[in-house]
């Protein structure tokens, strides 16, 4: 289960949230975080970003297949 909880938006204009992982997610990605030398946050900042950007271009060539 991933449970999210979104909050407003920080002094610097971006949106932060905290999420629930699963216990073998989160200590995947604190092995991972540790070996890169990253924190946490900003590894999952890195995933998240990552895989929201890859949806939206997705939705984007599909828009414009459609049209």
């Amino acid at each position: 289960m991933i449970r999210v909880n979104c909050t407003a938006l920080t002094m610097s204009g971006k949106g932060r949230i905290a999420v629930t992982l699963e216990p073998e997610v989160y200590q995947w990605i604190v092995e991972r975080a540790a070996k890169e030398g990253r924190s946490l946050a900003n590894l999952a900042a890195f995933f998240l970003t990552g895989t929201v950007k890859e949806q939206m271009e997705q939705e984007t060539n599909k828009d414009k297949g459609a049209a």
